[in-house]
């Protein structure tokens, strides 16, 4: 599963054919297994509370949308008690000297080192908090921000909530050297 912000108001979430099977859901058909179909949306509305700072009553409302493979991508809209669309995010009081992104994919964490490597950009913290990866930099990491955040807004998605949720709520895989360790051969 990948989820990703569109614009900000909304969140987008891929699935494929296997991980349909998983949930109970066939977009050809509905919904076929009630009790995995509800328990996706439960764990999906988890997430979204989690990793994109939505209230934990929030509504959901679905488009769903098949791709050629069987695949779909649902575009999940958040409302309040009241029916007013909720935004995914608000700014927080997060330090400017942090940069926090958010991965959806390995391939995408994997391909950001590799051109982070191409220019000699070192340092960062590798968390992970399923389902995503997250790399955090601060200030002292950051000898040229300019070009390290054009990377991470190209790969990866940044992230408001407070990097010491991630850091107490995830996983620290690398301290100081997520990149040098992820471009490295495994």
């Amino acid at each position: 599963m990948e989820m990703y912000t569109w614009p900000e108001d909304r969140l987008q979430v891929y699935l494929d054919t296997q991980e349909l099977k998983r949930y109970g859901l066939d977009p050809r058909n509905g919904l076929v297994h009630r009790e995995r179909a509800e328990a996706f949306f439960v764990s999906l509305l988890w997430m979204a509370s989690n990793h994109f700072q939505v209230q934990e009553n929030a509504q959901l409302d679905v488009e769903f949308n098949e791709g050629e493979a069987g695949d779909i991508f649902l575009l999940v809209h958040f409302y309040d008690e009241h029916g007013n669309q909720m935004p995914l995010f608000c700014e927080t009081s997060q330090n400017e000297e942090v940069l926090l992104f958010r991965f959806a994919t390995k391939e995408n964490l994997g391909a950001f080192a590799l051109r982070a490597a191409e220019y000699d950009l070192k340092g960062g913290t590798l968390l992970y908090w399923y389902p995503y990866d997250y790399l955090l930099f601060t200030c002292s990491e950051m000898t040229q921000q300019y070009l390290l955040t054009a990377l991470l807004e190209e790969y990866g998605e940044k992230t408001y909530i407070d990097p010491g949720c991630v850091q107490k709520r995830g996983k620290v895989i690398n301290v100081r050297s997520a990149l040098q360790y992820l471009a490295s051969p495994e």
